[in-house]
């Protein structure tokens, strides 16, 4: 059996004034709200548009939007999805 996940695309302010663009993988199930209010998880995991891959600590995310795909001028496809073993 897998997990499915899924990639969303994100604008993300920082406390120090940087903004991240990219990616972030959840599952399919769950809102970025849900990942974001998580007590039990205290950094999230995403990957900038240059490729580059960011582990943040939650209590320093200002602000995070959701980019439709069409702001990206994205398309969602197959890509989009992830199937990934489930851990034991």
């Amino acid at each position: 059996m897998t997990l499915t996940r899924k990639k969303i695309h994100v604008s993300m302010h920082l406390s120090d004034g940087m903004q991240l663009n990219g990616t972030m993988v959840i599952e399919r199930d769950t809102r970025l709200s849900d990942v974001l209010n998580n007590l039990k998880k205290d950094f999230v995991v995403m990957t900038d548009d240059a490729g580059m891959s960011h582990i943040i600590n939650k209590a320093h995310i200002m602000k995070v939007v959701e980019i439709s795909p069409k702001e990206k001028l994205l398309k969602l496809d197959d890509d989009d999805y992830l199937e990934l073993p489930r851990e034991a």
